[in-house]
């Protein structure tokens, strides 16, 4: 008899979520720091910079009662598909507008597809785990996360700064920034495309029930009240961080995003797969 490999994380769906979902993150996190600057380039003035930098996060929270009974019941990797192509839509979007309405309505688009592909990626891929590697599967993946969040940051204002001196304007240093992450985003189409899917069993989704059941879970009440908590209070300076710096005059901003990602990184461990 010749021996049985052992389990591995790096089977092909848990691959292809994985790199997914890093180019998602860098992608988000060249943009979203950039959010309330942009704003104000475009005429916003304080009030309307707070809606335009929350509307994204909102928006995802009002669509994710919809947006996890569709991901329980259609199939996964047209949801991928779907989310992956509005994400280059709405980077374009970015790049494109010229004014409040036009980035209004890009900012909407981007919170509807983060509520799909937000949870996508990572029941992808906690779904392909070994059942002895789930623990470190996830790590790994959340790790990966933290590493996009520590560079992507950085990466937006180097482009940012590049787009202004190139073409000499501010208005194209956004540009490129935009135009960048829609590439990260148009890249991780191939992994989409790659996924292998199997459709649900009629027992399967029997077990679902209709899709209001799915809406909500009363044991997740309190992991999601601390973890609103939290993300609001990261949301604050993450969003504002970048006007902050300038109101004190400090520069390379972006390395505050990467010494906070190094949290991520010392609760975490590098297993192997």
């Amino acid at each position: 008899m010749t021996a049985q490999k052992p389990p591995t994380i790096w089977n092909k769906v848990y691959t292809c979520a994985f790199i997914a979902n890093f180019l998602l993150t860098v992608s988000l996190f060249m943009v979203n720091p950039l959010v309330a600057n942009y704003a104000k380039l475009l005429g916003a003035d304080e009030v309307m910079i707070g809606i335009l930098s929350g509307l994204y996060f909102g928006v995802a929270f009002a669509a994710r009662p919809f947006s996890g009974p569709a991901i329980a019941k259609l199939n996964k990797k047209h949801i991928m598909l779907f989310a992956y192509t509005l994400g280059v839509a709405v980077n374009i979007g970015y790049a494109i507008s010229n004014g409040i309405p036009v980035f209004m309505a890009s900012r909407i688009l981007h919170g509807i597809e983060f509520a799909f592909v937000g949870s996508l990626n990572m029941t992808l891929a906690s779904e392909s785990l070994p059942a002895g590697k789930m623990g470190s599967g996830l790590g790994l993946f959340g790790i990966s996360g933290a590493t996009a969040n520590s560079i992507a940051p950085s990466i937006g204002l180097a482009l940012r700064s590049w787009g202004e001196q190139a073409f000499g304007s501010l208005q194209y240093g956004y540009t490129v920034v935009y135009i960048a992450a829609a590439a990260c985003m148009f890249i991780a189409l191939i992994p989409c495309i790659m996924l292998p899917y199997t459709k649900p069993s009629r027992e399967a989704l029997s077990k679902l029930g209709a899709w209001y059941k799915n809406i909500f879970a009363r044991e997740a009440l309190m992991p999601t009240a601390v973890i609103t908590f939290i993300s609001v209070s990261i949301i604050s300076y993450t969003i504002y961080m970048e006007r902050f710096a300038e109101t004190r005059g400090i520069g390379n901003i972006g390395l505050f995003f990467t010494v906070y990602a190094m949290r991520s990184w010392r609760r975490g461990r590098f297993p192997a797969g």
